[in-house]
């Protein structure tokens, strides 16, 4: 039986070795809303820890004392006719979305999508060029400037992602909370 290409992955060789992906910046008419979308989302995410309204944390999610915070209102643990009727609207609403409009979530607002294509490829094509430049840099033999090219992007993807990884962990110990422990000495 001759060979299907669905047997095969496309991103190995035959001989098990990964073969590396390029991608091209394709700029259509949707590209500076989604752009415009993305910037919106990752502004949201990383400063909602760290803005206070109504004297209390943006979005707080206190497991621990079982509260949590939405933009000023505290909702606790006791509250549980209310969580299920907005656990169950949500649920909801998952479906109801995900069935309508999956394709606008996973173009449009999927955190994975937000932050590879409008955070960490536009860093890879600003220090390494176009994508038929990053594969010529990666055939290419290791020397001064592709060490140079590939710490510097390295170096700010880990920056930018302790800095989201920072937030990520803001919205549940507490922005002053997480500040006092990294600069303070451990107890």
């Amino acid at each position: 039986m001759a060979s299907d290409f669905r047997e095969t992955l496309y991103t190995v060789d035959k001989t098990g070795k990964r073969r590396w992906l390029y991608p091209t910046l394709v700029k259509g008419s949707f590209y500076y809303p989604r752009f415009i979308v993305a910037v919106s989302l990752i502004l949201f995410y990383i400063c909602m820890p760290w803005v206070e309204i109504a004297g209390k944390q943006g979005i707080r999610l206190d497991i621990i004392q079982r509260k949590f915070t939405f933009f000023g209102t505290t909702f606790w643990a006791t509250d549980t006719l209310l969580l299920v009727f907005v656990l169950a609207a949500l649920a909801f609403s998952l479906f109801l979305f995900t069935a309508l409009f999956g394709r606008v979530w996973c173009g449009w607002a999927c955190p994975e999508t937000v932050f590879l294509e409008f955070l960490f490829r536009p860093i890879e094509r600003l220090i390494e060029g176009s994508a038929a430049q990053r594969s010529r840099l990666d055939k290419q033999p290791w020397n001064a400037n592709k060490i140079f090219k590939k710490l510097l992007k390295h170096g700010l993807c880990a920056f930018f992602a302790w800095v989201l990884a920072t937030s990520f962990v803001a919205y549940f110990v507490g922005a002053d909370l997480l500040i006092d422990m990294m600069t303070d000495w451990p107890h």
